[in-house]
């Protein structure tokens, strides 16, 4: 089986266990998933979906020499996400944007990749555990495959489509985790991917169209429009259940999601806020790992501007275009 991606490249993937993993049902599905959740029209930079990160990540790990069950872990990692990705988090009131890992195990057990992974010896209980795997999980502010691979795949599109083979090439790995081979990849991969959260996962427009979104599926779990169990298809698929209701509530939230406009503001209806993402990495300097923000005083004062920024949120008052007719 040969794979393309467009950061890493082409690999030629001969693992048995890996070729019927990646065309198993769970994983297939995340081709109609998207990686941030946005219906059409509202999306605010290129959009890819989680199937291209979740095969990204195990291509990542292959090349920096992760073990087969660990790139089996880095493919299955996001299987367990909802349509519209973390928007199901909004509608859990799971602001930890946690609620795929809680279910992890139970959506792979239902499925048919312990099936897959029996035959090939590998132990589910273990491929479930994703931080067992420290190359493919950390938590933040540390690298890991996860975190590398959809910052890449945004910087490569928008935010440092200059730099982002360079931060790609000098990744590498040190007492089991990732780091960068140089401060100046460190420093330029952490900015970006702090533009990220600024620009994007923290944009008062994702921000809302989550908020609409979430309340549209909530209503509709409410009304029994539809159940849990139409969590996890398609973004597609779920939408259109939305779009197909008759309930009268869930059409007006949806009439909310598609006119509604804002303004920043002192007065504010509405306060965006977003969990607050970053990377302050440790980097190489004769053999030795270094952490960015110890070494490099001017990020560090950067990244405390940044998050104390993104605790604030955005203040905004909320107009739908009905109002102006």
């Amino acid at each position: 089986m040969k794979i393309g991606d467009r950061l890493y490249g082409e690999f030629v993937i001969s693992e048995p266990v890996l070729q019927e993993l990646i065309l198993s049902k769970p994983v297939q599905r995340l081709k109609g998933v998207t990686q941030h959740g946005l219906p059409p029209g509202h999306e605010i930079f290129p959009k890819f979906t989680r199937y291209e990160h979740s095969v990204g990540v195990m291509l990542l790990l292959r090349k920096l020499g992760a073990s087969v069950e660990e790139q089996v872990a880095g493919l299955l990692h996001d299987v367990s996400h909802t349509a519209f990705s973390h928007v199901f988090d909004f509608v859990v009131n799971d602001m930890t944007e946690n609620f795929q890992d809680e279910v992890h195990e139970q959506i792979v057990r239902k499925s048919e990749i312990p099936v897959i992974l029996k035959k090939y010896d590998f132990d589910v209980d273990k491929i479930c555990n994703i931080e067992l795997f420290s190359l493919l999980e950390q938590k933040t502010p540390e690298l890991c495959a996860d975190r590398v691979d959809y910052g890449l795949r945004e910087m490569v599109d928008w935010a440092d489509p200059e730099n982002a083979q360079f931060y790609f090439d000098s990744l590498t790995t040190h007492d089991g985790k990732i780091v960068f081979s140089s401060e100046r990849a460190a420093l330029g991969f952490s900015n970006a991917f702090l533009r990220l959260q600024n620009e994007h996962w923290g944009n008062p427009k994702q921000v809302l169209c989550y908020h609409f979104l979430a309340k549209a599926i909530r209503t509709a779990l409410d009304n029994d429009v539809i159940s849990m169990g139409d969590a996890h298809v398609t973004d597609d698929v779920l939408l259109k259940k939305l779009i197909d209701s008759d309930d009268e509530q869930v059409q007006g939230v949806l009439k909310e999601l598609a006119t509604y406009r804002f303004e920043e503001t002192d007065d504010p209806d509405f306060t965006c806020t977003k969990k607050f993402r970053y990377a302050d990495p440790l980097f190489m300097i004769d053999g030795l790992p270094n952490r960015l923000s110890e070494v490099n005083q001017g990020f560090k004062k950067h990244l405390e501007e940044q998050r104390e920024l993104n605790k604030k949120g955005v203040s905004v008052k909320v107009y739908f275009d009905d109002e102006f007719d």
